[in-house]
């Protein structure tokens, strides 16, 4: 008699599947236990090695002394160009001297690091990195080779990107957990930082989550009029209002994807119709701001801009369907699991591709998008799935620099390839979700990725026809 499956957790799998696994894969136990040491020791030297060039002390510890100081934090030609919430948050370890400052902001990009990757395996079920076999070893290969150029990235510019991250992450576990105010916090801290999370309040007021759309707003309002509360300038006025003034007044009167930094590294919908607009694909490096940009011209990379998002919203809503409602029925948790799982990982990438301006380091919160897809096309591979990996591999990781070389890096993000990865992604997830609506109708979703599976069917199929018949 075959053992059945627990569909309502997507971590349990069988044994007779793979045999004495928890024997032969011992090793694979061990492997997140060694990758957490090896970060814990080298991070925070990376950061520290940097010493005062490094971004995190050009940037946000000299707005956080401002602001200890009581003085303001934004004008013309600083380089804190962000809501005053994160200046806010490094007023603490930003006064510390520079190599303290640096190891303890080093040390929590290393927690943070942990924390992202930890919400992510639980979200899409992952199981206990203790009980890791070789099938979910497969899983978190293949999203780290999808997802390890965007992990490296923020850790690289030591700016906020990945604890960011793991505010999204954890405040969507919190939503999944039915801690509404908890998980609302959470996205609201993170859109306190970088605005383009508020793109949850929306979506969990669709989901008929109330409490936590609303707090949303009420953390990323909450902690941006923090210091005005607590800090006030000595001048007068208010760091919110310098911020709106200096920094985004003036972007909506331009061309989508022109922000305050080079705009070959905006990666989302703007930078890239703007790129595509001024100087199409070129085949070798172009400075492309110094193209002029005609009044015609920088109204069609608005409207391609603004018609693109829309067409994009209005898809991701068409495939999630059923609104003022959970993903499924709460008599079906795995499924349900699995498509808030799903539906995070659309709106991360959506964030990416509205925003008005998306560097490859904001890319982080793919990651879980990455986990969701590498379990899925291991759970049902498809010719067309294993193309999507070909293709978010060509279009992420395998453009890096160390591969390619520094002129021919610059060269792919002058393409916008971190732009296609996310619109990939986008559209992958919509055919996840899709399927995981149809699929689960029929069968339950396994926890057992292909492999096990095939195993599974051989070792049935090679028994003997005695043991069949009883």
């Amino acid at each position: 008699m075959s053992r059945r499956v627990d569909s309502a957790h997507p971590s349990t799998s069988t044994t007779t599947a793979v045999g004495s696994s928890a024997e032969r894969s011992t090793w694979w136990n061990r492997l997140p236990i060694a990758a957490a040491i090896v970060l814990l020791i080298l991070l925070p030297l990376l950061f520290v090695s940097r010493g005062e060039k490094s971004e995190w002390n050009d940037c946000f510890v000299t707005a956080a002394r401002h602001l200890a100081a009581r003085e303001p934090i934004h004008s013309q030609g600083e380089t804190y160009a962000y809501p005053p919430s994160m200046a806010f948050l490094s007023v603490g370890i930003g006064n510390l001297p520079l190599s303290w400052s640096l190891w303890t902001w080093g040390l929590v990009n290393v927690a943070a690091t942990v924390l992202t990757f930890v919400g992510s395996w639980r979200l899409i079920g992952g199981p206990s990195l203790g009980q890791l076999d070789r099938r979910w070893a497969a899983v978190l290969a293949l999203s780290l080779l999808l997802a390890v150029r965007w992990i490296v990235s923020p850790l690289e510019h030591q700016q906020f990107d990945m604890v960011i991250a793991a505010c999204i992450v954890w405040g969507c576990v919190g939503i999944v957990a039915r801690r509404e105010v908890a998980g609302g916090l959470l996205l609201g801290v993170a859109a306190s930082m970088k605005c383009t999370p508020l793109l949850f309040a929306p979506y969990l007021a669709w989901r008929g989550r109330w409490r936590a759309a609303v707090m949303v707003g009420v953390g990323a309002i909450a902690l941006n009029i923090a210091p005005d509360l607590l800090l006030p300038k000595h001048a007068g006025g208010s760091y919110l209002v310098d911020w709106h003034r200096v920094f985004i007044a003036g972007v909506s009167d331009s061309a989508p994807g022109t922000w305050h930094s080079d705009i070959t590294l905006n990666q989302s919908l703007g930078g890239l119709f703007n790129r595509l607009v001024r100087v199409g694909v070129p085949l070798e490096l172009t400075n492309v701001e110094a193209v002029p940009l005609s009044a015609d011209a920088a109204r069609g990379i608005k409207y391609l801009t603004h018609c693109t998002g829309l067409l994009l919203l209005a898809a991701t809503v068409l495939v999630g369907g059923r609104p003022l409602r959970t993903p499924a029925a709460d008599d079906q948790p795995g499924k349900r699991d699995w498509l808030w799982a799903v539906e995070f990982s659309a709106i991360v990438s959506l964030m990416l591709l509205l925003s008005p301006m998306s560097s490859k380091a904001h890319y982080v919160v793919l990651w879980l998008p990455s986990l969701v897809i590498a379990r899925q096309v291991l759970e049902r591979p498809t010719t067309a799935r294993y193309a999507v990996v070909a293709l978010l591999a060509v279009t992420g990781t395998l453009t890096t620099k160390g591969l390619l070389g520094k002129s021919l890096g610059d060269l792919t993000l002058l393409w916008g390839l971190p732009t296609w990865h996310a619109i990939i992604t986008l559209v992958a997830l919509w055919e996840i979700h899709h399927a995981a609506q149809y699929e689960n109708r029929v069968a339950p979703l396994t926890s057992e990725p292909a492999p096990a599976r095939i195993i599974a069917k051989s070792q049935q199929r090679d028994r003997p026809q005695k043991a069949n018949r009883k």
